[in-house]
C-alpha cells in the first residue's frame, strides 16, 4: 500500500483508531494506579477531561477568566484542571487562597525549573528562578542589603533622571514626526 493511496477517510481512521487506543491505554493505566494503592490523595474536584487537551475545552469560547469563574461556581474555589498533561490546581476565592498559601507556602515558593531558563542562568542560580532554600535565601539578603538600601537607591537617582529625560526626549520626538 503506498502512501499516494490512501485517501483521507482512511487517514482520519487511522487517526481515530490511534486516539481510541491511547483513551483505552489512559483509561487501564488510570484504573491500575487506583488499584495500587493512590486512593488515599484526595484531590479537588474537577471538569470531566479530554486524554490529550485535559481540562483545555473547558476554557474554549468564552475569555478565559470568565470560563475559569463559571467553573468555580460549579465545581468549588478550588479544583483541578489539566492543560494537556500538565495537573493545575485553581483557587478562585480569597479566602481559599489565603488558607493554600498558609499551610503550602513552601511549595508554591519554588519556580519551575525550566531547560532554557537553567541554560541562561547558570542552572536556575538567579533571583528570580532560584529554588527556595539556603542559597535562595543567601542572595535575597544580599540584594536587600547591598542593591536595594535606601542609600543605594538614593545614589542612582541621576541615572533615573537621566533615563526619563531621554525617554521623554524619544516619545515627543516621535509624535513630532507623525
Amino acid at each position: 500500500m503506498d502512501m499516494d493511496s490512501l485517501s483521507l477517510q482512511d487517514y482520519f481512521s487511522c487517526l481515530l483508531l490511534l486516539a481510541l487506543l491511547y483513551s483505552l491505554t489512559k483509561c487501564f493505566y488510570t484504573a491500575s494506579a487506583r488499584s495500587s494503592g493512590h486512593r488515599g490523595l484526595r484531590l479537588p474536584p474537577s471538569p470531566w477531561q479530554l486524554p490529550i487537551i485535559g481540562s483545555l475545552h473547558h476554557l474554549a469560547g468564552a475569555l478565559p477568566h470568565r470560563s475559569l469563574r463559571r467553573l468555580s461556581q460549579r465545581y468549588g474555589p478550588i479544583m483541578l484542571l489539566r492543560f494537556g498533561e500538565v495537573p493545575v490546581v485553581v483557587v478562585s476565592s480569597a479566602e481559599a487562597a489565603r488558607e493554600v498559601m498558609r499551610t503550602h507556602d513552601v511549595l508554591f515558593a519554588t519556580r519551575p525549573q525550566l531547560a532554557a531558563i537553567n541554560t541562561l542562568t547558570k542552572e536556575g542560580h538567579a533571583i528570580a528562578f532560584t529554588p527556595y532554600g539556603e542559597h535562595w535565601r543567601q542572595i535575597r539578603k544580599i540584594c536587600a542589603v547591598e542593591l536595594l538600601s535606601a542609600a543605594r537607591v538614593r545614589s542612582f537617582r541621576p541615572v533615573r533622571e537621566e533615563e526619563v529625560a531621554r525617554l521623554v526626549g524619544a516619545v515627543s520626538s516621535a509624535s513630532g514626526n507623525n
